[in-house]
């Protein structure tokens, strides 16, 4: 007498178990996860690097505009108010 096949084992008309059908949504959607997660992860470093250059850009700029200030200053007349009282 012919027994029944174990439900696990059971086939559909494609030839695949139906565990194996149940476990091909986990693994696309774990796929997709891990594509997700390398493309936030690239986003967020182009992000940072952009950061990185407009922080050092405005850096750069202070200490020319502190350079400047600091060197038109010390080109002034030093007068004080004793050279008017003479």
């Amino acid at each position: 007498m012919a027994r029944a096949p174990p439900k696990a084992a059971i086939y559909t008309g494609s030839g695949r178990s139906a565990s194996a059908m149940a476990r091909e949504p986990v693994a696309a959607a774990t796929d997709l996860s891990q594509k997700m997660d390398l493309n936030f992860q690239a986003a967020l470093a182009g992000q940072q690097d952009a950061d990185m250059a407009q922080a050092i850009l405005e850096l750069t700029q202070a200490k020319t505009q502190q350079q400047a200030s600091l060197s038109a200053r010390a080109q002034m007349r030093k007068t004080s108010l004793f050279d008017f009282m003479g």
